[in-house]
Formats: structure tokens, C-alpha cells, sequence
């Protein structure tokens, strides 16, 4: 399996389909419909797989599990950098809410951060080592709960 598939010159994704992994738990994130959680770790699922595209902008998550209605995107409610703001799906708008950067950390793992606030980043909450955790926003504290692996999948 190839972890975190570079672009040359450039430190960020290709796009593509990923399983994103917290270093923490060691499981994946996964749609809890409407909220992002950390879910089970015995296998990849479908609920399990994310589309990562570079706009331009900042990425854009989509939900895999939605190629038919790909107009879900992983979103910061209003833009929050409120901590404890759980991440959740909602309609694409294009804001700066559904874009993201993903800095690396040290180990090769990454960060998960809005375009409009690079301080926050996604953490699992709690922190908790159960499925159903909810993921949320909270400020950069280099610790695994916010730092993620990127399980490069393919191009679709």
C-alpha cells in the first residue's frame, strides 16, 4: 500500500481516492452520516474511502460512498475554529469551510486543517480509542490523535 502519494515539487496529495488513518488509534475515518467518526479498523470499506481533489483553493473531501450524488463535502460547521466543533458532511458551497491542506508532521503522518485557519486541525475527541469517536476540530497540539495517514487508493 502506498502511504501519502506525492506530487513533484509541491507537498501536497495527488487526487485521488484515500483511506485516511489516525496515527492515534489506528483507524480510519469514516462517515457517521452526517458526522465524520473514527470508525473500525479490520479492513477499508466503501464508508471508509474519500475522494481528495485539489481545487486550486485548498482540497475538497467527498464522501466515496456518494459517486452518484457528489455534491457531499467534509465541512468545519460556519467556518468554526471553535474547539471541540465536530466535523461533518454537508452540500458542496464551495467556501472555505470544504477546503483543506494537509501539512506534514513529523513520522510522515499529516495534519488535517481548514484554508481559513491553519492553527486548528481535525483531532479525534477525547482523545478515545473507540469506533463511533466523532472527529472535531482543536488547536495544533503535535500529539497522534491529530496527525492522519493517507492510504493512497487510486484515481477513482
Amino acid at each position: 500500500m502506498i502511504y501519502a502519494r506525492w506530487i513533484p515539487n509541491n507537498t501536497g496529495l495527488a487526487d485521488g481516492v484515500y483511506a485516511i488513518r489516525s496515527k492515534y488509534s489506528n483507524r480510519y475515518i469514516e462517515s457517521g452520516a452526517p458526522t465524520l467518526i473514527q470508525g473500525y479498523n479490520y479492513g477499508i470499506f466503501n464508508y471508509q474511502k474519500w475522494r481528495i481533489k485539489n481545487e486550486g483553493n485548498g482540497y475538497s473531501i467527498t464522501p466515496f460512498t456518494t459517486a452518484n450524488n457528489s455534491n457531499l463535502r467534509v465541512d468545519v460547521w460556519y467556518m468554526s475554529s471553535w474547539y471541540g466543533t465536530e466535523i461533518k458532511l454537508y452540500d458542496n458551497n464551495g467556501s472555505a469551510a470544504q477546503r483543506f491542506h494537509f501539512p506534514t508532521t513529523s513520522g510522515g503522518a499529516r495534519r488535517i486543517a481548514p484554508v481559513y485557519d491553519s492553527n486548528v486541525n481535525f483531532d479525534v475527541k477525547g482523545p478515545s480509542m473507540n469506533p463511533d469517536t466523532p472527529i472535531q476540530i482543536w488547536t495544533w497540539a503535535n500529539c497522534s490523535q491529530q496527525e492522519w495517514i493517507f492510504e493512497y487508493l487510486g484515481s477513482n
